[in-house]
């Protein structure tokens, strides 16, 4: 999976070559993710470790709790908060207006109050997620791949949203954005190969 990948390169080329655990989060038309630990991708006995888009929404509040339909055929999956279709369809049945995920960022730059909303739930929604992962595994390093990962906010209203959800009272754990060095998933997924 492209989270795999990228985690496999973040983690032997990238921001976490140092991490002993490495999560990442491969947030775009669909989420994914991947584990390392050191430079060593850890695959679990079926071969799907990093399955998070298929995890239920973490702490969800009344209105999450209906879901949303999920390709898999479950309901609730952060795949349907966390991919570019989330904070594209909230946009869009508020507004009636589609926007693609960056035009809905720069639509909050310009002061329009329901893209700034629809942004502050998904940093909360982000937030929820990556505090389950650190209760989970305790990662020296969370990585963010994917287009939704551009967004720089994340990377400064994310862990702010952890103080909440964590059992410990200060994270050690970094949020980073995966490498943006040309084809480091196509690296990765070379790495995932031949390993």
């Amino acid at each position: 999976s492209p989270g795999q990948a990228l985690a496999l390169y973040e983690s032997c080329f990238g921001k976490a070559q140092q991490g002993e655990v490495t999560c990442c989060l491969f947030l775009d038309n669909h989420v994914y993710g991947g584990v390392t630990f050191g430079q060593k991708l850890w695959r679990g006995a079926n071969n799907i470790v990093g399955a998070w888009g298929h995890m239920p929404l973490a702490w969800p509040v009344p209105h999450e709790l209906e879901g949303r339909d999920c390709w898999c055929g479950r309901n609730g999956c952060l795949e349907g908060f966390l991919s570019l279709g989330g904070p594209e369809n909230e946009y869009f049945n508020i507004t009636q207006t589609k926007l693609d995920i960056q035009a809905i960022a720069d639509s909050s730059d310009a002061s329009d109050l329901v893209a700034s909303s629809v942004l502050q739930v998904l940093d909360d929604r982000i937030g929820r997620a990556t505090a389950a992962i650190i209760n989970m595994f305790d990662p020296d390093v969370i990585i963010l791949g994917g287009r939704i990962a551009e967004l720089k906010r994340l990377y400064l209203n994310v862990p702010r949203k952890w103080p909440g959800y964590l059992l410990t009272e200060r994270s050690e754990t970094k949020l980073l954005q995966a490498s943006t060095v040309p084809f480091a998933l196509a690296q990765g997924a070379a790495w995932l190969v031949a390993s």
